[in-house]
């Protein structure tokens, strides 16, 4: 499964590294490459731990990446908590918060 980063920008060098190093430390995330203006994260969705998906929520949210697309990744073990917060997210990023009901 791929996840895309498109147009992300950085504050600064650091912070470029900042993210990158963030997302490196998220097990479920095998490889990220960059093409154009998008950053693609390869995962396998099977092996995502719903502390990851917090962790891959967090970076998304910091850096702006839409969060539609982690809907992808709910399975039944994923706590309501974490499907609430990714609801309140998305409204106040002005995403469709009906993606995580």
């Amino acid at each position: 499964m791929e996840l895309e980063a498109k147009k992300v920008y950085f504050f600064s060098q650091q912070d470029e590294g900042f993210f990158f190093e963030w997302i490196g430390r998220i097990g479920c995330i095998k490889n990220v490459v960059g093409r154009g203006d998008a950053i693609y994260l390869d995962l396998e969705p099977n092996e995502v731990l719903e502390d990851e998906v917090w962790e891959i929520a967090a970076v998304f949210r910091r850096y702006r990446i839409p969060l539609a697309q982690l809907r992808a990744l709910d399975r039944d073990g994923y706590s309501r908590v974490l499907r609430k917060e990714l609801r309140r997210w998305s409204v106040q990023t002005r995403e469709d918060p009906r993606e995580f009901e």
